[in-house]
């Protein structure tokens, strides 16, 4: 009879191990799909933030207890749309659309697969939905425009570059002009379609403006060193959006918001949901706070190709462009 109770156990035992059971249930695994719209500093520092605040919350491939589909297109609406359609049919429980098309082509094609969006700027108004909520990436903007004038105390004119079919970057823009109107500060408008026309629309600025603010915008992040060489040329100082546009090329940024944070931001939101704390319904569009002393950030490469007061250097967090040898 003990052989007999000793062979059962044992049996029950292995049975358990094969299932992944837990207390004599199987484990359940949750399916996330991550879809990022293309590859640059910002969305890719989103992700690995999402993925680590995952795992600090106990949520992990390694643990066994999720599966992390993760997805990066090539910042092409329809292939975001392709790639949105797999994650949807690959029966998702969550999903991640990392930047504003993506968020757009997730939310398209589902309406009853909680979403979470991050690196989006305005997701109210550009990819609402009952069953979406996250992090917006919206920057303090009337701080930014302020700064560039104390860059550049004899700034006449500011530049507000930005890629014309981008709905967070239309947004941006508008916003930033609402601040020049405000500090009483002459602007000049210039747009893209495409990467292409970033060179000749920045050195078409020479005479022209003093100082260029550009926002949040995915053409123009995924191609800074495009824009530091043509603003050289044309001796305009560049004002970033967030502090990557800064590492691979720009100038200078204030009260950057940080994408490795904003993306635990948001895992903070995902948990809740898996744990079944709260619905996505229930969970507000979260913001991340600049501060009242908000962090300046230079970069010393490029400044040595402009006068900057020492007031704003004394102060500022000093770095260097990405790709300097």
């Amino acid at each position: 009879m003990k052989k007999i109770l000793s062979i059962l156990l044992a049996a029950t035992m292995i049975s358990c191990l094969f299932a992944g059971c837990n207390g004599g249930e199987k484990k359940d695994v949750l399916k996330i799909g991550v879809l990022q719209l293309t590859k640059h500093v910002a969305l890719d520092a989103a992700y690995e933030g999402f993925a680590d605040g995952l795992e600090e919350a106990g949520y992990s491939e390694e643990a066994g207890n999720i599966e992390l589909n993760y997805n990066v297109a090539t910042g092409k609406p329809d292939e975001c749309a392709t790639i949105a359609d797999q994650l949807v049919s690959a029966g998702s429980d969550l999903i991640l659309a990392i930047a504003t098309p993506a968020a757009q082509a997730v939310v398209n094609k589902t309406t009853s697969i909680p979403i979470l969006v991050t690196a989006v700027t305005n997701p109210d108004g550009d990819c609402p939905g009952p069953n979406v909520s996250g992090t917006s990436d919206l920057g303090p903007i009337e701080r930014q425009v302020q700064f560039a004038k104390e860059l550049d105390p004899d700034m006449k004119t500011l530049g507000i570059l930005y890629t014309s079919s981008e709905a967070n970057s239309v947004f941006q823009a508008g916003l930033a002009k609402a601040a020049a109107d405000k500090l009483n500060i002459p602007y000049k408008e210039y747009t893209v379609t495409a990467a292409t026309e970033l060179q000749s629309t920045v050195e078409g600025m020479k005479g022209q403006v003093d100082v260029c603010w550009i926002p949040t915008d995915n053409v123009c992040a995924s191609n800074m060193p495009i824009i530091c060489d043509a603003a050289k040329a044309a001796n305009v100082m560049t004002v970033c959006g967030e502090s990557g546009m800064v590492n691979t090329g720009g100038l200078a940024t204030v009260g950057a918001v940080d994408y490795y944070e904003l993306g635990k931001q948001t895992a903070a939101m995902a948990v809740k949901i898996l744990k079944g704390e709260a619905t996505v319904a229930d969970l507000d569009i979260e913001f991340q706070a600049a501060g009242e002393d908000a962090e300046i950030i230079i970069n010393e490469d490029v400044a040595k190709n402009y006068t900057i007061p020492d007031s704003i250097l004394s102060k500022a967090t000093k770095v260097k462009t990405a790709t300097a040898e």
